[in-house]
């Protein structure tokens, strides 16, 4: 076989190589693509979102819900705080759709109709995004429930925000018997230029079946709801004033 030829078979050996790495590469790639149906949102789910709303101004909404897997809300509760008033406890059920890059919407319902839509998207692990709030571009996060581990007592730390009539933030920590009473409870406020530090007490009722309890931490009232043992979602209950944020339990040492 003459030099010419053998190169020139070479060079095609090593052309039918690389085509075949990137055709092997290519299935792998499609392998790996993530395809969701509505059957990617099932289990228990506490939500929160926050924004402003062009009527009712700034607002905060958490609740949980359970969704079977096949497109329905079957049972649920929320909470609502707008400037107009506070939704506090209502029962929901509803419809979701999960399109398969992920997108969905969710529509929950009280008795007296349609209450809520959601726009999310949904990522690989089962929490999601929210995108969309009742079309008011308001953001905030859908995370999968677990209730089994929690229990009121032990210490937390807290972080809130909200409005008066001027911005809040607030932090600081409290300790929680089993009996839920508050004890050593201590937080930082900052509203608008002025700043306070303050002695917290109250009580932390239990956590019902839906993962909803309700938290007093000094003067202002919260419903709670139980993401995992050591995390809550805090919504406040006061027509005076919008508080939201998040409580975590801290490890034993």
């Amino acid at each position: 076989m003459n030099r010419a030829l053998s190169l020139k078979l070479l060079l095609l050996a090593v052309s039918a190589l690389l085509l075949s790495s990137c055709g092997d590469s290519k299935n792998k790639q499609s392998k790996d693509t993530s395809s969701f149906t509505n059957a990617s949102l099932k289990g228990n789910f506490v939500f929160s979102v926050s924004g402003t709303d062009q009527i009712d101004g700034d607002f905060s909404a958490a609740g949980s819900f359970q969704a079977d897997g096949s497109g329905k809300i079957t049972s649920g509760i929320e909470d609502v705080n707008f400037a107009s008033g506070v939704d506090p406890g209502v029962t929901v059920s509803g419809v979701y759709r999960i399109d398969s890059d992920g997108r969905g919407t969710i529509t929950l319902n009280d008795s007296s109709g349609p209450i809520d839509f959601l726009e999310i998207q949904l990522a690989s692990n089962g929490s999601a995004k929210i995108l969309n709030f009742d079309s008011t571009g308001a953001s905030g996060t859908l995370d999968k429930q677990d209730t089994s581990s929690f229990s009121q007592a032990g210490s937390y730390s807290f972080t809130l925000a909200g409005v008066e009539e001027d911005t809040i933030t607030a932090s600081g920590s409290f300790s929680s018997d089993a009996s839920g009473n508050i004890s050593g409870g201590n937080g930082s406020f900052n509203q608008g230029s002025s700043s306070s530090n303050l002695a917290l007490s109250g009580m932390m009722g239990p956590a019902f079946e839906n993962g909803r309890g309700q938290l007093l931490l000094g003067s202002n009232k919260f419903s709670y709801y139980v993401v995992s043992g050591s995390r809550v979602i805090l919504t406040g209950l006061e027509d005076s004033i919008l508080l939201h944020g998040e409580a975590k339990k801290e490890p034993r040492i």
